[in-house]
């Protein structure tokens, strides 16, 4: 919100602005309120899975769709940071599962693997059918994580925070909500 303010300042305050100047601010903008809202669904989803108040609803839905959705959400850090991002589908898959805990979840690894990805390496989502069941692989050519990050990845206990490949925070609270909600629809998340 800091960030928000800041750049609303500058298109306010400064009359002498460009429209290059404009476009350029308003992307930073968009990009500081798509991030303040991650974070904001994040913290909300987080509370009410502590309470028990968070309802497990079951429907049909398209994950081809979702994906397209989630890399328009990241179009922008994918070409501020040059990844080479890549959604490889064979086929039309449907998930019986809840819809926003998926999209939560897929959007939360995503959003980690542009995180700590380096500027002009790959992130690669694929997904297949197989035994009834969707397997969705997150690929990416990121710095990776030590072997006692990936121990406490699968435990209760609050991972410790570290900043991106371009200094992007993070609240830690993100791979609780996958793991949770992964779990909650039958599913598996592994590394």
């Amino acid at each position: 919100l800091t960030t928000l303010k800041g750049f609303l300042s500058i298109l306010i305050d400064d009359h002498d602005l460009t429209r290059a100047d404009i476009q350029k601010h308003a992307t930073s903008i968009r990009n500081s309120v798509t991030s303040s809202l991650d974070l904001i669904d994040n913290t909300l989803f987080w509370s009410l899975s502590q309470t028990g108040n968070i309802s497990y609803t079951p429907t049909r839905f398209c994950l081809n769709d979702m994906l397209q959705k989630i890399s328009s959400l990241y179009h922008l850090i994918v070409e501020k940071k040059k990844i080479n991002f890549s959604i490889e589908l064979k086929e039309n898959i449907t998930l019986l599962a809840d819809e926003n805990m998926t999209y939560v979840s897929l959007r939360n690894i995503v959003s980690n693997a542009l995180k700590f990805t380096p500027q002009g390496n790959a992130v690669k989502i694929s997904a297949f059918a197989k035994d009834n069941t969707a397997v969705i692989v997150i690929e990416d050519e990121g710095i990776g994580m030590s072997p006692a990050y990936l121990e406490k990845l699968f435990t209760e206990e609050q991972l410790p925070l570290t900043k991106g490949t371009n200094d992007e925070k993070g609240t830690g609270i993100g791979l609780i909500l996958c793991r949770k909600f992964i779990q909650m629809n039958q599913g598996t998340l592994s590394v």
